[in-house]
C-alpha cells in the first residue's frame, strides 16, 4: 500500500489491523501451523457496493525465515562447539595414546625414545613417571644380566680346576660321576645366563622372516635324524630379536622331540599375529601342571638325569622370550593324543 500511493485505493475505505495467532481462524483445508507465533495483519478494503474485501497477510513466510536463521545459527554453534570439543579431545588423548604405545613397545622389548612430557599437568606427571620407570627397569635388567654374567664367568675357573683335579681320582666310576656333575653345573650356568639375556632383551630388535627362521629350525632337526615337519607360509615378516626367537623355537621343538618323539610344526599367519603350533605324540601334560612347566627349573620329568629331565629352563625361556615380544605360549591337548604348544606373536 505504501508502494502504491497513486490512487489505487482512492475512494475506498481501508482498514489495517493486527491479528494475533490465537485469534486467527484456522482454515480446515490448511495444515496446522506449528511455527512460532508471529503477528499477522488483516487488510480490509470497502468495495463500491458496500462489501468488504479482506486480505489476510500471514506471517508464515516471516516465521519460516527467522526459524531457518535460528536453525542455521544453532547448527553453526553446535558445529563449532563439536569441532572445539574434538580438538580438545585430541589434545588430551594424544599423550595418552602415545603413553600406551610406548608401554606396548617397552613390554615387547623394542627400542623407543623417551616420551615428550606434554598435555595437562596430570598427563605430564604420568609421562615423567613412565620415563623414570622405564630407565630404572632397564638399569635393573642390565645390572642383573651383568651380575649373572660375572657369576658365570667367575664360576668357570673353579669348575675347570675341579675337572682337572677329578683326573687324579683313582676310581673310574667316581670320576665319571663327578665329571657328569661338573658338566651339569656348567650347563645350568650357561642356560641360566642365556635365560637372563634373552628375557631381558639385550639383543636389538629388527625385521625378520619368522617363517624362514622356523623352517630352518625344523630342517636342522630333520637333518639330525629327528622326525620334524613344517607346514605354513614361505615368508612371514615380523619385528623381533632373531637369536632370542630362534632359541625359543628350538626349546619348544626339542621339548616336543624329547618327550613326544616327533614335532609337527604349523605356522598360521593373520593380519596382526603369527601363531606357531608345535604338536607331538607324547603322553601329554596334565592340565593342572600346564602352568607349572613354565616355571624356571621346574621339571615334569622327576628323574635327576640331565639327559632326560633337562634343566627346567627350556619352556620358561621360550615363554619369557615370546612374552617379551608381546605374545604368549599356551599348552593344549592334541586331538588324538599328545601335546600341542601354541606360541602367538604380535606382528
Amino acid at each position: 500500500m505504501a508502494k502504491h500511493p497513486s490512487g489505487v485505493f482512492a475512494g475506498r475505505e481501508v482498514v489495517l489491523r493486527e491479528v494475533d495467532h490465537e485469534d486467527r481462524v484456522q482454515d480446515a483445508d490448511q495444515p496446522p501451523d506449528l511455527l512460532p507465533s508471529f503477528a499477522r495483519f488483516e487488510v480490509g478494503i470497502r468495495q463500491y457496493d458496500g462489501d468488504w474485501l479482506i486480505f489476510t497477510v500471514p506471517a508464515d513466510t516471516l516465521s519460516r525465515f527467522w526459524l531457518g536463521r535460528v536453525l542455521l545459527i544453532v547448527l553453526g554453534v553446535v558445529g563449532v562447539a563439536a569441532l572445539l570439543a574434538w580438538l580438545l579431545f585430541r589434545k588430551i588423548t594424544r599423550p595418552v595414546i602415545a603413553l600406551a604405545v610406548a608401554s606396548d613397545r617397552f613390554a615387547a622389548g623394542l627400542p623407543a625414545e623417551p616420551l615428550p612430557e606434554t598435555g595437562p599437568p596430570e598427563l605430564r606427571r604420568a609421562t615423567a613417571a613412565f620415563n623414570r620407570m622405564r630407565l630404572r627397569i632397564g638399569d635393573l635388567l642390565a645390572e642383573r644380566t651383568s651380575m649373572l654374567a660375572a657369576i658365570a664367568h667367575d664360576l668357570r675357573t673353579p669348575l675347570t680346576r675341579l675337572r682337572l683335579r677329578l683326573e687324579d681320582l683313582p676310581d673310574d666310576t667316581a670320576r665319571s660321576r663327578a665329571k657328569a656333575d661338573v658338566q651339569a653345573m656348567e650347563t645350568m650356568l650357561r642356560e641360566t645366563l642365556a635365560y637372563a639375556k634373552d628375557v631381558a632383551g639385550v639383543e636389538q630388535a629388527t625385521d625378520l622372516d619368522f617363517a624362514a627362521l622356523v623352517r630352518t629350525a625344523v630342517d636342522d632337526l630333520a637333518d639330525a635324524g629327528r622326525q620334524a615337519t613344517y607346514e605354513g607360509p614361505d615368508r612371514l615378516v615380523l619385528r623381533g630379536r632373531p637369536t632370542a626367537l630362534r632359541r625359543a623355537v628350538d626349546n619348544i621343538l626339542i621339548n616336543a622331540i624329547t618327550y613326544g618323539t616327533l614335532a609337527e610344526v604349523t605356522l598360521v599367519a593373520t593380519e596382526k599375529t603369527a601363531e606357531l603350533q608345535i604338536a607331538d605324540r607324547g603322553p601329554g601334560i596334565p592340565e593342572a601342571m600346564r602352568e607349572r612347566v613354565f616355571e624356571p627349573f621346574f621339571r615334569l620329568e622327576t628323574s635327576r638325569s640331565r639327559t632326560t629331565g633337562g634343566t627346567g629352563l627350556g619352556l620358561a625361556l621360550a615363554r619369557g622370550i615370546v612374552r617379551a615380544h608381546g605374545g604368549d605360549v599356551r599348552i593344549l591337548d592334541r586331538p588324538g593324543g599328545g601335546t600341542l604348544v601354541v606360541a602367538t606373536l604380535a606382528r
